[in-house]
């Protein structure tokens, strides 16, 4: 049987490549990955089971038993971020410009980022994209939780 395994690159960074689990079994089914919304955890799907595996220590537990089925899919649904302008699922330098678009061209955001929601720029969820949205959209982009 085909064996996988997983790795974790911290911060998409190539050079930090860490093995995070093995002995994934593939075999010939399908199997299907991704990521927990909170991103602490990696679903992985083969079979008639899907297991959680802890995204920092590996480790891995059985989440759910399709009982006498194959699952050929996962499908996990991913809550938009507040300032992810891009929705590339990430709050980080790359949706400066798409802010900046947001907060003073309704349009030409429509137009260059159509298949996003604009209402990702509300950073004080007030209703309105405004000035008064910039403070919570640098915090958010440098990591400032305000704690």
């Amino acid at each position: 049987m085909n064996r996988g395994e997983l790795y974790r690159y911290d911060g998409a960074d190539p050079t930090t490549r860490r093995l995070l689990a093995t002995g994934l079994e593939l075999g010939s089914q399908y199997c299907s990955i991704a990521l927990s919304p909170d991103e602490r955890e990696v679903y992985f799907a083969r079979g008639s089971y899907i297991w959680a595996i802890d995204a920092d220590t590996g480790d891995q537990r059985v989440v759910f038993n399709i009982a006498g089925g194959l699952g050929r899919g996962i499908a996990v649904y991913t809550p938009p971020k507040p300032g992810d302008l891009n929705c590339d699922n990430w709050v980080n330098n790359f949706d400066i410009d798409p802010f900046v678009l947001a907060l003073t061209d309704e349009e030409g955001y429509a137009a260059r980022f159509g298949w996003c929601d604009r209402s990702r720029a509300d950073m004080n969820a007030d209703g309105a994209i405004n000035s008064f949205d910039i403070d919570g959209f640098v915090a958010a982009v440098v990591g400032d939780t305000g704690e």
